[in-house]
């Protein structure tokens, strides 16, 4: 009897030990838990952040700015990601990648990474193209996704984007800036590119042009005029757009007055809005150049002859470059008649690749 009392007791003390094991690893396994959520997390953006215009997104998004610092892809070091400050003082080098889209947060940057594949000595290829996100430093890289993306905007805490598959061709994706619940929220062509006040601006692709808007916050779609455009950009009580019926005319909506006003008959390859004028570009065989107008068209100024594209925009200057020219970037201080090359860029002394 006594021999069993014992054996009884020590299953006791056996099994007391087995629960406070077993509830010790519960414990650290949601500890461990707690940890890598933490961090992963992305502090929240202040609400209504935006991070890079609607002009510059349609121009690739090679320049964002935010709380005084301009991040931009360098052309002179094969696309990384630089920062300076506004009038172009304190260039330097973030990280390496070719890197378009960029988006500025409070404290992060979103970009995304073009297919720079890079092959191991075994013949193994590595795709490196995704969207990341990194600190204002360029440190702590995070992949938030591998898949291909297009246009790309970061509004409040979360990031809309043209995903792309073979099997479904374009449609808009949405993620938070964690990387987390990651959604497809429209089989239509929506380009995210122009975001104010809570809301997307776009042009239809499924049965028309007209403008549209979608809440960022539970994507709702309602339609604002029946007009045909293209790449609409809200800024203040206007959208300017491209008129698909007039052979891409630069023009403007009044979203008060419900008006339309035409600010050149140039057929228009690009645009950016920025400070009190707008910024064009056309390729017309007769007068290519680069163009600068008042808010209005009114005032109509060339800046440079040629075709030129990637019309990016800081507080200070625009940023543009010859079409067919990857290398050089060139800048115009805003409102000035003239331009030159972004020399301050070639920090490492590059010179253009041979054909």
């Amino acid at each position: 009897m006594a021999m069993e009392k014992k054996r009884k007791l020590r299953l006791s003390k056996n099994a007391i030990i087995l629960i406070i094991v077993f509830s010790a690893l519960i414990v650290l396994a949601a500890i461990a838990m707690l940890i890598t959520r933490h961090s992963n997390s992305v502090p929240a953006n202040p609400k209504g952040l935006i991070g890079n215009t609607g002009s510059n997104i349609n121009n690739d998004g090679l320049f964002a700015e935010r709380n005084g610092v301009v991040y931009f892809s360098n052309s002179y070091d094969h696309g990384s990601l630089y920062k300076m400050n506004p009038d172009e003082s304190g260039i330097s080098k973030l990280l390496d990648g070719d890197v378009q889209m960029i988006n500025a947060g409070e404290k992060h940057l979103y970009y995304y990474l073009k297919d720079s594949s890079t092959s191991s000595g075994l013949g193994f290829v590595m795709k490196v193209v995704g969207i990341y996100r990194c600190n204002l430093k360029g440190k702590e890289v995070e992949t938030l996704t591998r898949d291909q993306a297009l246009t790309i905007l970061l509004m409040d805490d979360s990031l809309f984007f043209q995903h792309y598959d073979n099997t479904n061709g374009v449609s808009l994706y949405m993620m938070d800036t964690s990387g987390n619940d990651m959604h497809e929220i429209s089989r239509d062509i929506i380009n995210p590119a122009s975001g104010y006040n809570g809301q997307i601006y776009y042009n239809d692709n499924t049965k028309s042009h007209f403008l549209y808007t979608m809440s960022i916050d539970n994507q709702s779609m309602t339609e604002i005029v029946k007009y045909n455009m293209w790449n609409p950009v809200r800024e203040g009580d206007y959208v300017y757009f491209m008129d698909i019926d007039n052979d891409y005319r630069l023009c403007r909506y009044d979203l008060i007055n419900n008006e339309i006003g035409v600010l050149t008959e140039d057929r228009v390859d690009m645009f950016n809005v920025c400070g009190n004028y707008v910024y064009y570009s056309t390729s017309m065989a007769a007068t290519p150049a680069l163009v600068r107008v008042d808010l209005d068209g009114g005032n109509l100024t060339v800046i440079a002859e040629g075709v030129f594209n990637h019309l990016n925009a800081t507080s200070r200057y625009l940023y543009f470059q010859q079409f067919g020219d990857d290398f050089r970037t060139y800048h115009t201080m805003i409102g000035s008649s003239s331009y030159s090359e972004f020399n301050a860029a070639n920090v490492t002394g590059a010179t253009p690749p041979t054909e």
